[in-house]
């Protein structure tokens, strides 16, 4: 009896994993991701679902140069950061900080270099899935506009893809490029 509970109980543990993301409800948060790192969120879930689609914020954000959201993982957690030619960035929780506008025209001169607007729109399978991340990155300089959508892993996005992401985190968290 005893092993058959114990296995049950493993079962379950392991279909909770494969569970969809929980909804996210607004909740305040109790320290800023800024402080450190934007990555990974705080324990504290997402923010409230206004059921619009992810990427779907980058309309609103005009004046922003580069719009990036990541939502999935374990937590399901949810991310929005806009970031502005001055070298604002705001989050959606509305947590803010600053950096030199040299910095933010630099990282899109890196980003332009490693070819961002010549990208596909999506790479990887559509959805979310099996609790990796899903990054839709928005970048503007100039006349040009890309959105990229990727997941954690996608077998065909291309390597410059992943660097991109990681310039983008590091501007946002304030490590050196």
């Amino acid at each position: 009896m005893r092993y058959i509970a114990l296995f049950v109980s493993s079962v379950m543990i392991l279909l909770t994993a494969c569970a969809p993301a929980p909804v996210r409800t607004a909740q305040p948060f109790e320290r800023s991701p800024l402080a450190t790192s934007p990555l990974p969120t705080p324990e504290v879930p997402g923010t409230a679902d206004t059921g619009e689609e992810p990427g779907k914020k980058a309309e609103e954000d005009k004046d922003a140069v580069i719009i990036y959201e990541r939502e999935g993982g374990l937590a399901g957690t949810f991310e929005h950061w806009t970031v502005y030619p001055d070298g604002r960035i705001v989050s959606d929780k509305g947590l803010e900080r600053q950096v030199q506008a040299e910095e933010v025209a630099a990282l899109l001169d890196k980003v332009k270099a490693l070819g961002f607007f010549d990208m596909s729109a999506s790479y990887g399978p559509p959805g979310a899935c099996c609790d990796r991340y899903t990054y839709h990155i928005t970048v503007r300089s100039g006349d040009r506009t890309n959105t990229v959508r990727t997941i954690d892993g996608a077998a065909d996005a291309p390597p410059e893809l992943g660097r991109i992401i990681v310039l983008i985190q590091r501007l946002m968290s304030g490590a050196k490029q």
